[in-house]
């Protein structure tokens, strides 16, 4: 059965696109998101239930596929599978407005895997990684914004399915049954098991990776999907409506990644355009905690349905922007030590949630996600207002970060865990289109100086 017209014409992109069609400033940043999203892998890495799932794939499978932050191995898909699990794990991850979701963190993890095992170059890899970024951008554009379902591990499987094929050579037409096959393997996930703590949700994107990397092994032995598995099963099934021709539009033009984000504020993105409002406040001058009767925010209605004032877990509280403007104010930081059981537990911080009201603005969710406009009133007791307004967070397109900023977030986070290798890891990310072998990468992830 031939695949739709749209998964053809990418399947023809995919197996025809090459390092030298992509310009030089999206390499760079092809080379920036393979950094920030190793780091995302890297964070969660020591965390009891992360480090018990590196334990379960190397006891698992025997393999010399890399899983960060430890030194064991194993089988490349299982690898993926916990690479693709930590990618997501601490909310620090790159991601790309119109798609609602991370196209990175749902082909890097199948990416790397595949490639360590089939002794591919670092330039193959970031074949497979713009091409795949590509395909899951798209895909999650036609999919749209879902009310119930969450994107991770959905429309991300083609994105981990065509960077598969990319890598392992696949012509147009078994790319594009590779994409079929992969349509028909999405995970059924929804929104609400985030506030109610459950922690599956971590292994969603390490699923897309694996049945990508799985679609991509499947296909040359004769398996086929439905031919328009992403209208009926993503567009009907899952999501509420699917737009085909957002798959191929511009194709061939700029290039998604070119249009990604990236994270400085360790929570979910939708927490953002307040805390960029919130920072806009505190430039004029600091504010004590204790001083606000109450603060208020208009904001794009996927950051104002983020309302949960009593989180319970720290998975539900990276999901709330109360938390998010909560902890900032008590303690100065979003970073990776405002999201502890402590800081979930301090009565400073939950006290001043409770002071905390978020109001959705039509006029400004009209206008996500060229823009995210977003305006805060912290009222004070003695009587005074402090206000902002903001229409973009540092890390947007519009507010690109440098790699400066990037690689000191991949210290931040890193060098914890890797030590001295953290400047491997850096120096090998920079010059990746140029190594002949990913050996030295894959062991610096390791640890190994």
């Amino acid at each position: 059965m031939p695949s739709s017209p749209e998964l053809a014409t990418l399947g023809r992109f995919v197996a025809d696109h090459t390092l030298d069609d992509v310009p030089r400033d999206v390499v760079e940043i092809a080379r920036l998101d393979l950094l920030d999203t190793l780091g995302a892998r890297l964070a969660p890495s020591q965390l009891p239930e992360a480090a018990g799932l590196a334990r379960w794939a190397a006891t698992t499978s025997t393999g010399a596929a890399t899983i960060v932050g430890h030194r064991t191995t194993s089988e490349s898909m299982l690898a993926a599978n916990v690479n693709g699990a930590y990618a997501n794990w601490l909310e620090i991850d790159e991601g790309y407005h119109p798609s609602y979701g991370h196209p990175a963190i749902h082909v890097l993890p199948a990416a790397l895997a595949l490639a360590e095992s089939r002794g591919a170059t670092g330039r193959a890899l970031l074949e497979a990684l713009i091409a795949g970024y590509e395909v899951a951008a798209r895909a999650g554009i036609a999919c749209g914004f879902p009310e119930r379902v969450h994107p991770h591990g959905t429309w991300g499987v083609l994105g981990a399915a065509a960077a598969a094929a990319k890598l392992l050579g696949h012509a147009a037409d078994l790319t594009a049954t590779t994409l079929d096959v992969a349509c028909g393997l999405v995970s059924a996930t929804a929104r609400e098991l985030i506030p109610n703590a459950a922690t599956v949700k971590y292994l969603w994107v390490g699923m897309a990776n694996y049945h990508g990397m799985l679609a991509a092994q499947l296909a040359p032995l004769g398996f086929t999907g439905e031919r328009r598995g992403l209208g009926t099963i993503l567009g009907q099934n899952l999501y509420t409506a699917s737009d085909l021709g957002a798959l191929v539009a511009g194709l061939s033009g700029r290039y998604a990644i070119a249009d990604g984000y990236f994270k400085i504020h360790y929570a979910c993105r939708y927490t953002a355009p307040s805390l960029e409002a919130l920072d806009a406040v505190l430039a004029s001058g600091p504010l004590d905690a204790d001083s606000i009767e109450r603060v208020e925010v208009r904001t794009i209605y996927h950051g104002a349905r983020l309302d949960n004032r009593e989180p319970k877990h720290l998975l539900a509280a990276k999901f709330s922007t109360p938390y998010a403007l909560a902890a900032k104010l008590v303690t100065g930081t979003l970073g990776l030590t405002a999201f502890t059981p402590e800081r979930l537990a301090d009565p400073a911080i939950a006290g001043l949630m409770r002071r905390i009201h978020l109001i959705a603005d039509p006029e400004y969710t009209a206008q996500y996600p060229a823009t995210a406009p977003t305006s805060i009133c912290v009222h004070l007791k003695d009587g005074q207002m402090r206000e902002a307004y903001v229409t973009a967070s540092r890390g947007d397109p519009d507010a690109p970060l440098d790699r400066a900023d990037l690689e000191a977030k991949f210290h931040d986070v890193a060098s914890p865990i890797l030590g001295p290798a953290t400047h491997n890891v850096v120096d090998l990310t920079r010059a990746a289109e140029s190594l002949r072998s990913l050996a030295d990468l894959s062991l610096a992830l390791r640890g190994a100086p």
